[in-house]
């Protein structure tokens, strides 16, 4: 990372905070979640299986329940790989697409792309 992309995560991280800049000490919990491939639920419709092995069901709530302990100074990061690889994506005609607004009500604050967003 280049020390323009150290910075700007600094300068925002310090703004989403509001933090006072001569206090003692913060504790900041950052949260990141990767390769969800539009999976909402923890079930592979393919195999007709229940599949553990992530989706945001199981991320939004470990992230409300570790949100609770640093309500103020969580930051929910995605890395990537949201879409593709789950066929239902093939048949989301909506205006709004279903994998972001659950995100947004996750709460997320920040989305990375990685290199399924560009398949």
């Amino acid at each position: 990372m280049g020390r323009k992309c150290i910075t700007l995560l600094v300068i925002v991280t310090l703004l989403f905070l509001n933090i006072d800049l001569f206090s003692k000490s913060l504790i900041l919990q950052v949260l990141i979640t990767t390769d969800t491939h539009a999976r909402f639920y923890p079930y592979n419709y393919e195999t007709n299986k229940p599949d553990y092995s992530g989706s945001l069901a199981q991320d939004a709530a470990i992230i409300k329940e570790l949100r609770l302990k640093y309500p103020d100074n969580t930051i929910v990061v995605d890395n990537g790989d949201i879409i593709q690889e789950n066929t239902q994506v093939l048949f989301v005609r909506e205006q709004k697409s279903p994998i972001i607004v659950a995100l947004n009500h996750i709460g997320h604050n920040l989305i990375n792309l990685g290199n399924y967003e560009f398949n």
